[in-house]
């Protein structure tokens, strides 16, 4: 694909451009057949690499725009920040979940985020999303099944035949998929013109305030914590760890859902009420 992009801007430089022509000429090179986030950001950094090698007259600031929207770059980051944070172990237990469930009524919209994340699975970016992000998120409501709810990502920079839908189980006796995406709009509302990377700072200020005992807590481990609780609370169908993962987080593959076995929830150990207390034997 690169070889066909850099021929592309030889024939399109072949006659005079303006710098303003030349850089819709590469957005719109950078964008075509709908690329992941991932493509996106290298083709920015082959395209900015390959004119400066190849062609002079061309100013310094001109080049620095050469480079994906922030949200995107924003994104790449976060995603990159779960995946290192899902490898390593971690620990939560009943009072964790609790607490994060009695958020539902909260007034702080971070509070209702790190509820919406927690319930759904979703990553930081699919909740906390600022409405000039790359890709829209959309909630549909599934006939018969309450705990289910579709996620589709609506790509701004393409038409919607290429869409990518996610049907998601929410976890059992919090909230059915009516209340869900009625928070959800609700919360879009509530975050206004903040972008995506700022809720998801100030998410993660609240959570050091909610969770000062967990110092490891973020809402990046929000998604590792609900495969974990699912698996272990709500899998009745006796599936392996990975399978179960895999099939709860719409992975690809079991390998992208290995991590997450990582993470352990401790319930509270019950105490035995006919315990007697005695002297110990020396």
């Amino acid at each position: 694909m690169s070889k066909k992009i850099y021929k592309e801007l030889d024939l399109f430089l072949e006659d005079d451009k303006t710098e303003k022509e030349l850089k819709k000429k590469i957005d719109d090179l950078v964008y075509e057949n709908k690329p992941a986030i991932k493509t996106i950001s290298s083709r920015y950094s082959l395209i900015k690499t390959y004119l400066k090698k190849n062609y002079e007259g061309l100013d310094k600031d001109f080049i620095n725009t050469i480079k994906p929207p922030d949200e995107i770059t924003k994104a790449l980051i976060n995603d990159s920040m779960e995946k290192r944070q899902a490898k390593t172990n971690f620990t939560f237990d009943e009072d964790d979940i609790n607490l994060i469930l009695s958020l539902k009524d909260s007034k702080n919209p971070q509070d209702i985020a790190i509820y919406l994340q927690f319930i759904s699975g979703r990553r930081a970016s699919e909740i906390y999303q600022h409405k000039d992000d790359h890709d829209i998120i959309n909630l549909t409501r599934i006939k018969n099944k309450p705990n289910m709810i579709k996620f589709s990502n609506l790509h701004k920079k393409s038409n919607n035949t290429n869409n990518k839908n996610e049907i998601v189980s929410l976890i059992p006796n919090t909230s059915d998929s009516k209340e869900f995406k009625i928070l959800y709009n609700n919360l879009k509302n509530l975050l206004g013109d903040i972008s995506t990377q700022d809720s998801i700072n100030r998410v993660n200020k609240r959570i050091k305030s909610l969770f000062p005992k967990n110092k490891n807590m973020s809402s990046h481990r929000l998604r590792g914590m609900y495969a974990q609780y699912m698996y272990s609370q709500h899998n009745i169908e006796d599936q392996n760890i990975n399978g179960y993962i895999t099939k709860i987080l719409n992975h690809d593959s079991p390998d992208s859902s290995l991590s997450y076995s990582n993470y352990k929830f401790e319930k509270k150990k019950l105490l035995d009420p006919n315990r007697k207390i005695k002297k110990k034997q020396n």
